[in-house]
């Protein structure tokens, strides 16, 4: 049995003054840049014990008890209330236009110029490193809400390694976790999956296939079969034995072509196969 761990639930946790992470309250040092419990931003010229005096972030929204600390530009759709990236122009769920919606301070910039630009490399590495840190700490209620704050940013290998996750993960807050894979599924299909390799595909189908709930995304499967159909030419043994037994374990009948290309691959690569590939192969094919 798992012991409970200390400030479960986002009671007593704390937000990184120098990076914004949201950290354990059990712990006295942020996970990411080790800034002390007590302490402050590098630059910050707050004299020693005036932290306590010192009003706490606003926070723009919540999801399941975990503030989200609200960031400049950020505004709020004027049709469904939802908070939306300084830099999008339109609501990612109504798709209302940026123009008419409140703006958190009214100003131009905002959390794309406070974080450099937001799509650099560096970011997306480290936005990974978040996911699985906070993945491994087995709190799937942080992990819900790392990924309802950082959705937008996310690249196609964070979308799929975060959907990987959730799939794969019991979350004791059910409907932050499907909040959560209902957005990523969103996201996934009409951004990501064009971007998607071999791996990312074979992935995100064999996740869902073993996944416990049976997920309402026949759209996301059409999106990823189609771009299958396109990569398959750098599939491997290990993402060809994948692919046809999550086709087959969600009772999902792919294209012929896509099948006549990921057999006329698995010819060219059958050197590599191992016992395990070829059951999973065969077995998708007699069921």
């Amino acid at each position: 049995m798992k012991k409970k761990m200390a400030g479960a639930g986002g009671r007593s946790d704390w937000t990184c003054p120098q990076c914004s992470s949201i950290v354990f309250g059990r712990k006295n040092e942020c996970f990411k840049c080790h800034t002390p419990k007590g302490g402050t931003a590098k630059g910050d010229s707050v004299p020693k014990g005036a932290e306590a005096s010192r009003p706490p972030p606003k926070a723009l929204f919540t999801v399941t008890g975990i503030e989200i600390k609200q960031r400049r530009g950020d505004w709020t759709c004027s049709a469904c209330s939802t908070l939306v990236f300084a830099r999008k122009d339109e609501c990612f769920k109504c798709r209302t236009p940026k123009s008419g919606s409140h703006s958190s301070n009214g100003g131009s910039g905002g959390w794309q110029d406070a974080r450099g630009g937001g799509g650099s490399k560096h970011i997306q590495i480290q936005l990974n490193k978040d996911l699985l840190v906070v993945a491994k700490s087995g709190d799937g209620v942080h992990l819900c809400a790392l990924v309802v704050e950082r959705l937008l940013d996310f690249d196609a290998v964070n979308a799929a390694t975060a959907y990987r996750i959730l799939l794969t993960k019991t979350v004791r807050d059910a409907w932050a976790r499907n909040e959560a894979l209902t957005s990523l599924e969103r996201v996934l299909r009409d951004q990501h999956v064009k971007d998607f390799g071999a791996r990312e595909c074979a992935n995100t189908l064999h996740s869902l296939a073993k996944a416990e709930d049976q997920r309402p995304c026949a759209d996301l499967i059409s999106a990823l079969e189609s771009r299958a159909l396109v990569v398959q030419g750098g599939f491997i043994p290990q993402n060809i034995a994948n692919t046809l037994w999550a086709f087959a374990t969600l009772g999902h009948q792919p294209e012929d072509a896509l099948v006549a290309g990921l057999m006329a691959r698995a010819l060219e690569v059958q050197g590599d196969f191992n016992p395990q590939d070829i059951a999973n192969t065969l077995w998708a094919f007699a069921t």
